[in-house]
């Protein structure tokens, strides 16, 4: 067998089998959060459909037996008997900082190629097959230049994700399909709504399952399930990079030297520039006194984004038509016009 040592490529050179993950990058979460699994020390090459059984369908190239469960034996199921529970109340998980260019690889080309190809993924939705693909293409790209490098370029997504701290840490609470209750993450897969009595997880396995014997699927995932990280662990998050609180302090600077009638930023907004604190102080504008406590003062917005313009447009249709059928009442009814908007209104 070749000598890989101090060539460009990781053995092996299949761009689907997951290389080798230094000591110093492996990613430890803590057992009570929802993680990916460990990719690297995975023996076989299906990791996709582990992720897919985990966190839902992240892409169109997975395998569909997941989707299409056979028949099952009857397996009995109890009430989850903890909707009293909060499940959105758990333990923070420790603040993790992200790595550095230099955490990554010596070469700052490969980090920012490592960047691309998990940007790609995420945000454009490109499969993992693809992304692999792009890994070894590159690869075989700076091979082709000559280019030799002391530590060697990883070929599959999962192990990217790992070097850069990226694989996605959170909740998933089951949810009742029926009356949409949310229960804790540590609901047992047997467990029924304690409202409908309907199973909370699919438990019947997968045809791959099935053919192996298995007559209940091995990660039964919930029938309906909501991905849950809390603001405490998102701030939490933020706050571990290096230089943020620098950055926030810059930005109140920008705020405290607003014009006014002049708005360029949020901050600019009658709402922060007048929101009051617990003292009777401006909020975003603290006294000396605060500042020299370190305390930082950080506002949150809140994004709705199932807010959709066609559902408005959709009510103001049914209410001209029931404007419409009053008109028409009306004028048999000798009632006037005023009359009847007053009603819709």
């Amino acid at each position: 067998m070749p000598d890989f040592t101090g060539t460009l490529f990781e053995p092996p050179l299949d761009p689907m089998q997951p290389g080798p993950q230094p000591d110093h990058l492996q990613v430890h979460p803590p057992a009570s959060m929802h993680t990916l699994p460990d990719f690297e020390h995975e023996p076989d090459t299906h990791h996709e459909d582990d992720i897919d059984a985990q966190i839902g369908d992240l892409d169109d190239d997975f395998t569909d037996e997941e989707e299409h469960p056979v028949s099952q034996q009857e397996v009995p199921h109890t009430p989850a008997q903890n909707v009293e529970q909060d499940p959105f109340q758990y333990p923070p998980s420790p603040a993790r900082v992200m790595p550095v260019p230099s955490d990554v690889h010596p070469n700052p080309v490969v980090y920012y190629v490592y960047l691309m190809v998990f940007w790609l993924h995420s945000q454009c939705h490109l499969s993992f097959r693809a992304c692999n693909a792009v890994l070894a293409c590159f690869a075989i790209i700076l091979q082709s230049t000559g280019a030799l490098m002391d530590a060697p370029t990883y070929l599959t997504l999962p192990s990217v994700m790992n070097t850069l701290d990226a694989t996605p840490t959170f909740q998933v609470a089951p949810v009742c399909p029926k009356c949409m209750a949310v229960y804790p993450p540590q609901t047992p897969v047997l467990s029924t709504c304690d409202n409908c009595d309907v199973p909370l997880f699919k438990i019947a396995p997968s045809h791959a399952e099935a053919r192996r014997g298995k007559t209940q699927a091995e990660k039964p995932r919930p029938v309906m399930q909501f991905p849950y990280k809390s603001l405490e662990d998102q701030l939490a998050t933020m706050l571990a990079n290096p230089g943020i609180e620098d950055e926030m302090e810059r930005a109140l600077d920008q705020a405290t030297a607003h014009k006014p009638g002049v708005y360029s930023n949020i901050f600019d907004g009658r709402v922060c520039q007048r929101l009051q604190a617990p003292d009777g102080s401006r909020f975003f504008f603290p006294d000396a006194r605060t500042k020299s406590t370190g305390e930082l003062c950080i506002g949150v917005t809140l994004g709705v984004d199932w807010y959709v313009c066609a559902s408005i447009v959709t009510t103001v249709n049914r209410l001209i038509i029931i404007l419409l059928k009053k008109v028409f009442l009306s004028a048999k009814s000798n009632c006037t016009i005023t009359h009847i908007m007053s009603n819709v209104l």
